[in-house]
């Protein structure tokens, strides 16, 4: 827009020049510093840096004596201190400006006028002013936006690592209440068939079969934690289904089920599934629990499980951090209840038994 304002005054500047001095009587000078002063303007506007400047010396310098020469041209002014205040951010480039312009006015006034130059000078320093306090304006916003940018690009690496460290932790909640709970209750039951397989082969096969089959089921959760499916166990049957069949896998183990058993969104039954699997088994192959009570309680706005059991206890209050030994399946069962904004309890004591309650929000009015 800028560089239209200005051919377009220039132009209109050379058509006054003709109309105020005929045809015939055109300066052929003038002519030939119009079009290298229009040359030095476009190139001044292509070039960037060290060139930029020696093209915006060059156009000042064909401008001031195109306009000494030619009056007419001052209007011309504005457009060329606007480029090359950017080549050159000092307020002597208006002075400079303004002191030939305000000659030009005097010779086409055709004699000293005191008007014209305080005018001049005055109109030259607001404009000064102006644009002093634009360009302060444009590095305060630039100033602004780099922060801006700057803080975005630390809250994006700052999610980022979030992103990370909650997939490290659902990875291990996953691999711990599939691959190593699995496992491990195989290496149990396997433990157990080395101590009867030379007094007992009927029993120990038919523990050998039974640590085949949870090897292959743990086998296949391993496969399915691979691909990101989630648990096999819903795969097409609801929550109370799924519940069932965990603790038909376990003697001591027992459902109730308050409530109407309604279907519940994905990420909350998956995480029921995965509490009862791991406080099942750990009061089962640890705790050495002879009675399990797993009661779902579907309510209006929440769903509450409890898995109590008469095993060993321990105290609550001392829970050792996880190792590479292991300790890791309550954190995993707590991680997973206060990420979907659930609440997450144990009550434990030597020789009393675990209750551990899990209680997680459902949307009002949404399926339970």
């Amino acid at each position: 827009m800028l560089n239209l304002t200005f051919f377009a005054l220039l132009v209109t500047s050379a058509v006054r020049y003709v109309m105020s001095h005929g045809v015939e009587a055109v300066n052929w000078t003038v002519a030939a510093l119009t079009v290298a002063t229009a040359a030095a303007y476009l190139l001044a506007t292509r070039k960037t840096g060290v060139r930029h400047r020696i093209l915006v010396v060059i156009l000042l310098a064909l401008w001031t004596l195109l306009v000494l020469i030619a009056p007419s041209f001052w209007w011309t002014a504005f457009s060329v201190y606007f480029l090359a205040r950017r080549a050159f951010p000092t307020a002597w480039i208006a002075v400079g400006l303004a002191a030939v312009c305000a000659r030009s006015l005097l010779v086409l006034a055709g004699g000293f006028d005191w008007t014209i130059v305080v005018g001049t000078a005055v109109v030259a320093a607001l404009v000064s002013v102006v644009t002093s306090r634009i360009e302060s304006d444009n590095r305060t916003q630039a100033a602004l936006i780099r922060r801006l940018t700057e803080a975005q690009e630390r809250l994006a690496a700052t999610e980022r690592q979030a992103g990370i460290a909650q997939e490290r932790a659902r990875v291990s909640s996953e691999l711990h209440d599939s691959v190593t709970q699995g496992l491990a209750s195989s290496l149990l039951i396997m433990e157990a068939t080395a101590q009867t397989i030379d007094t007992s082969p009927a029993t120990s096969r038919a523990r050998l079969r039974e640590a085949v089959e949870l090897i292959r089921s743990t086998l296949g959760e391993a496969r399915n934690l691979v691909h990101d499916l989630g648990s096999p166990r819903l795969d097409g049957i609801s929550l109370a289904s799924a519940l069932g069949h965990l603790v038909a896998e376990t003697p001591a183990a027992q459902l109730r089920i308050d409530g109407e058993p309604r279907p519940y969104p994905p990420e909350i039954a998956h995480a029921i599934l995965r509490v009862c699997q791991s406080a099942v088994q750990n009061a089962d192959h640890h705790a050495g629990a002879s009675a399990i009570h797993v009661t779902l309680s579907c309510l209006a706005d929440q769903v509450v499980v409890d898995i109590a059991d008469d095993g060993v206890g321990f105290d609550a209050s001392a829970v050792p951090e996880p190792s590479s030994t292991g300790g890791y399946g309550l954190r995993a069962m707590r991680q997973r209840i206060e990420q979907l904004g659930g609440r997450f309890t144990v009550e434990s004591a030597p020789g009393d038994g675990t209750v551990i309650v899990a209680q997680l929000p459902t949307d009002t009015g949404s399926t339970c």
